[in-house]
């Protein structure tokens, strides 16, 4: 994703191994900051991994995230939202041989 959006020109932001609460904690610092207001329109990308649905223990609310780009600085402005999260869910299993 990262080599798409340089690619295209478009100012980028990349942060990896972000905890729960410090993705919300950067979407808001993302979505205050003075540059913004000079943008076109902003694209937002979560990609992560999770177990059982959660990061950290808490289940991520786009909803959530996506309320933050109601700021000032973006009314009026496209926002483009991709959510991919890779659920890793366990399973028991069992097994019986019969020979």
């Amino acid at each position: 994703m990262e080599k798409l959006f340089l690619g295209l020109n478009i100012a980028t932001e990349v942060h990896r191994g972000l905890k729960y609460s410090e993705i919300f904690d950067q979407t808001e610092r993302f979505v205050n900051h003075e540059s913004i207001e000079d943008a076109f329109m902003s694209v937002f990308v979560l990609m992560g991994y999770g177990i059982g649905n959660l990061v950290d223990g808490n289940q991520i609310n786009t909803e959530e995230i996506m309320n933050l780009f109601l700021h000032r600085n973006l009314r009026s402005k496209p926002k483009w939202f991709i959510f991919q999260v890779t659920l890793i869910l366990f399973y028991k299993v069992n097994f019986q041989l019969h020979g």
